[in-house]
């Protein structure tokens, strides 16, 4: 409830709101810092999403985006585990990447319907960051599009870490 309740202040009082928003709803009689403790990612990212469907004219609400969220990126981010276990072994080892991603128990309880916390766009951003590594130092590829992979690489890290706390491990 809590990036949905920081997406809803984003879309009420524009992008810049959070930084200096303390929440006294969150923590009374002293109020909550909401721009020294949350990750700005997920929310800015499901206030984008609203926004988005609301220009191309879908009734969706802001919770509804938030509820429905969690399973699309998982479904998502078991395509894109596809493309990192073929990177790395071919087809076979790329299915398999997908069907252990998607039946693991933890990554299930933590993409399920409503559940809409960090893990649900920081196990994507990192699975993202890996392939598109890979793809960047795998001399088979082209000089252009290694470059290309290497932004990509660079622009996943950078969302993983507006997004969740398991950032340091990429980075140690």
């Amino acid at each position: 409830y809590l990036h949905y309740h920081v997406a809803r202040h984003i879309e009420e009082h524009g992008w810049l709101s959070w930084i200096n928003w303390i929440d006294y709803k969150r923590w009374y009689p002293y109020g909550h810092p909401v721009g020294k403790d949350i990750f700005p990612a997920l929310p800015m990212t499901l206030a984008f999403i609203h926004t988005t469907l609301k220009l191309l004219g879908v009734p969706a609400t802001l919770y509804q985006v938030a509820v429905l969220f969690p399973p699309v990126i998982a479904a998502i981010t078991c395509l894109v585990a596809y493309k990192l276990g073929e990177e790395v072994g071919g087809k076979g080892v790329g299915l398999l990447t997908s069907l252990f991603l998607a039946v693991n128990p933890a990554y299930m309880g933590r993409t399920t319907l409503g559940f809409c916390d960090d893990e649900t766009v920081g196990v994507l951003s990192m699975i993202v960051l890996y392939t598109a590594f890979l793809k960047a130092i795998n001399p088979k590829t082209s000089r252009c599009s290694r470059l290309l992979y290497g932004v990509i690489s660079g622009l996943a890290l950078g969302y993983l870490c507006a997004s969740w706390g398991a950032y340091r491990y990429p980075l140690a």
